[in-house]
């Protein structure tokens, strides 16, 4: 794949250290859904979700990819996400030791990562016990 990159960088003569993340062009494209050919978000799923995100950072392309998983899907966080960035639904927390670990994703558990943090922050768990876990909750979630 490092081969490729340096390839099209030789042929075209772009500068890859000069590349920036927040270019608002390829932005409106994403936000259009013009992504054939973008890894993680050319899908279907990803079209429909990139107009009503309107990602105009970095962080917002990592939500949308992580939106569009089997366990976000299954948990039915999506819709509560995108309502909530849309302003359409207030940010709510379950409980509000879990606002440091959910406030990044208004409130919704997206990142595997924030199961590990809710389960050191609320429930005392070493990470071990954490990620051990972790899959039993993914679990739970879909049942």
């Amino acid at each position: 794949m490092l081969s490729a990159v340096a390839e099209a960088s030789a042929i075209t003569g772009a500068d890859l250290d000069a590349l920036t993340f927040d270019d608002a062009t390829v932005y409106d494209m994403v936000t259009a859904a013009d992504t054939i050919g973008v890894f993680q978000v050319e899908s279907r799923a990803q079209a429909q979700v990139l107009p009503r995100l309107q990602p105009r950072q970095f962080n917002d392309l990592i939500i949308s990819i992580s939106l569009i998983r089997p366990g976000p899907i299954q948990g039915n966080m999506v819709h509560p996400y995108l309502r909530r960035r849309l302003g359409e639904e207030p940010v709510t927390y379950p409980h509000p030791r879990l606002e440091p670990a959910l406030a990044e994703t208004l409130g919704v558990v997206l990142f595997q990562e924030q199961v590990l943090k809710v389960a050191r922050d609320l429930a005392g768990f070493s990470g071990g016990q954490g990620e051990a876990a972790a899959p039993r909750v993914g679990q739970q979630a879909r049942s």
